[in-house]
Parts: C-alpha cells; sequence; structure tokens
C-alpha cells in the first residue's frame, strides 16, 4: 500500500475514533506538573503544562495540540487539522499529523516516528527520532538532532544542519500528480536537500519520482557515507 494511502486511512481511522469516545467543542488544558490519563478533543485546542505527565496518548481534530517542557507523553500524539507544538526536554512515542505543522524543539526524545501528510516539520538541537520522519506534502528542518532511521518525503525540501546525524536513507518517494493519479505531470519539478554544519547522512540518498530534479547542496565538512542515486549536485 502506497505510503499516501496508509496516511490518509489513519486520518479516517482517527476521525472515526474521536466520534465515539472524545469531547466535542471544548479546549482542554492540564496545569504544570499534573498526570492524566489519554485526552482527546475534536473542535478544541490541548495545552498541556511544563513537567505534566499523560499516560495514554493525545488526539485531538480540528485544534492545535501543545506540550509544555519537561513532560512525558506515553502513547502517541496524533492530530488532524491543526499544528503540534512540543517543548524542550519532553518524551513521547509516535508524533503524527494531518494538515498541521509539526514543531518538536530541543532535547525532545521520540521514540517512535514523527509523520506529516500535509504540513511541515521542523526539530531543534539535541533531540533525538528513533525511527525517523516521513512527509508527504511539506519541508523538513532538522538542526542538530540524531535520527536512529531514514527521512523519507514525496513533496518538500529537506535542510540538515548543526552536527545532526541520519542513520538510514533518505528517500524521495515517487507521486501521483494528477486527478485519481491516472496520469503524471510532464513538468519538471525541484527539490532540494541541503546537508551543512559538518551533518553526516549514513545511508543512501534516492529519488524515486523521475518528475522531480533532486538537487543536493552537500556543504564543505558534511558527509554522505551511501549512495547517491538520481540525484543532481
Amino acid at each position: 500500500m502506497k505510503f499516501k494511502n496508509i496516511l490518509v486511512i489513519f486520518a479516517i481511522s482517527l476521525i472515526m475514533a474521536f466520534t465515539l469516545f472524545s469531547s466535542i467543542n471544548k479546549s482542554i488544558t492540564v496545569t504544570n506538573g499534573k498526570s492524566v490519563d489519554s485526552l482527546s478533543s475534536i473542535n478544541g485546542s490541548i495545552t498541556i503544562g511544563e513537567k505534566c505527565k499523560v499516560n495514554s496518548g493525545i488526539k485531538n481534530v480540528n485544534g492545535s495540540i501543545e506540550v509544555g517542557a519537561r513532560s512525558i507523553v506515553r502513547g502517541n500524539i496524533k492530530n488532524v487539522n491543526g499544528g503540534i507544538r512540543i517543548e524542550n526536554n519532553c518524551k513521547t512515542d509516535d508524533v503524527r499529523n494531518v494538515n498541521g505543522n509539526i514543531r518538536i524543539r530541543e532535547d525532545v526524545s521520540v521514540m517512535g516516528i514523527v509523520r506529516s501528510v500535509n504540513g511541515s516539520i521542523r526539530i531543534r538541537n539535541g533531540s533525538v527520532v528513533r525511527d525517523g520522519i516521513k512527509t508527504v506534502n511539506g519541508t523538513i528542518k532538522i538542526s542538530g538532532v540524531k535520527l536512529e532511521d531514514g527521512i523519507t518525503t514525496v513533496n518538500g525540501n529537506i535542510t540538515i544542519s548543526d552536527n545532526s546525524i541520519v542513520n538510514g536513507d533518505i528517500l524521495i518517494k515517487e507521486s501521483k500528480r494528477s486527478f485519481l493519479g491516472i496520469f503524471k505531470s510532464s513538468r519538471h519539478l525541484k527539490l532540494k536537500i541541503k546537508i551543512t554544519g559538518n551533518s553526516i547522512i549514513k545511508g543512501d540518498i534516492i529519488n524515486e519520482d523521475e518528475d522531480f530534479d533532486v538537487i543536493l547542496i552537500l556543504e564543505k565538512g558534511s558527509k554522505v557515507l551511501g549512495k547517491t542515486i538520481n540525484i543532481h549536485s
């Protein structure tokens, strides 16, 4: 099954789950230092204070999710139609979003994957992501980050900087860009991968999409230890 289809199914199943188990039209705020079970909302934001603990994950539709510094979320953070922001020194499992940006600040530990359908991903210094990053539409920027796995995208530029380490591959997936995916675009599109600040890619960089000219900008001191396939530099 195509990566994009998997994400669409995830979004639909999440919305269905919300209709059964969630509060509606109500924002949720957890004050500093509190421990709670799971949190979910439709049409309202979810705000977690500092040094909090959420034992069974966070789910939201049509609203933002903010997790305060030094908080722990056991389970996944999932959102549809709204941004996700995780402050410094937090811990969680998967971070997944459909139609919204993901912002992960410094020294955050993500034990699973960071995944977005439509929205950019930014991860900052000292953060570690065990299962890598996947996105469909949206730019990816990581600065001083360690990815134990790789990066997979369909559309969107990638910037890797400030001594970041990517232990897996960077993969540009093939995409259908026309009505119902029947015909591919005849336009030649450009996608840039910029690697700076002594960052290291330990895997390959692979472009599977013949419609994309993938440009690799590899600044002095940074390295790609694997192969580059269908990549221009």
